[in-house]
């Protein structure tokens, strides 16, 4: 893929990573991401999570990736690197994902 950071307008830069928990309306975490590197394009809308990229869910299932992008405008999550997604019965591995 392309350096993003070239070009295109400004963006957010978290070189101690970032953790991010998403809330249901009780305020209990329905899932979390983790990475070690983020990017944010604010013209784009775009995050870019770099480096242990984890994800986990309150149904149990953990998926890993080396980097993840996350299109806010076209309600998109994708890579090209590869994954791997522990579920409670099943283990899938891959090269890239939408």
């Amino acid at each position: 893929m392309a350096d993003l950071r070239e070009g295109g307008g400004t963006h957010w830069y978290f070189p101690e990573g970032i953790y991010v928990e998403k809330f249901d309306t009780l305020f209990q975490t329905e899932a979390s991401i983790k990475a070690d590197t983020a990017y944010y394009y604010d013209k784009k809308g775009l995050w870019e999570l770099i480096g242990n990229v984890e994800v986990e869910s309150l149904q149990g299932e953990h998926f890993e990736t080396s980097q993840l992008f996350w299109d806010q405008k076209q309600e998109k999550v994708y890579s090209d690197k590869f994954m791997r997604i522990e579920q409670e019965d099943k283990i899938i591995t891959g090269i890239g994902f939408e």
